[in-house]
């Protein structure tokens, strides 16, 4: 039985997609090959491709925040005092 069409479901959709797309992307397809196998248009793909670099880009600054922060704690831990002062990327 089909899922009626709402909001959720509609967002549900769009990041399945975007996982798809994701994945060609990082295979080597083109957005004209993207869009004719998920059966959208290939400015569709250019935006979906746009949002997923946003969230990649944000996902690097997370994970590096990260690991500074543990780099940091673990000096601190050791005595081997501050590392300069470095203010988080964002």
């Amino acid at each position: 039985m089909p899922l009626p069409k709402n909001k959720k479901n509609g967002q549900h959709a769009k990041l399945d997609r975007r996982v798809k797309v994701a994945r060609g992307y990082l295979a080597g397809k083109t957005q004209s090959e993207l869009a004719s196998e998920l059966g959208v248009t290939q400015a569709c793909i250019s935006l979906d491709l746009k949002a997923i670099r946003v969230e990649w880009r944000e996902s690097a600054l997370i994970d590096f925040n990260e690991a500074r922060a543990r780099e940091l704690a673990r000096d601190r831990a050791r005595g081997t005092g501050r590392v300069g002062s470095m203010a988080p990327i964002v």
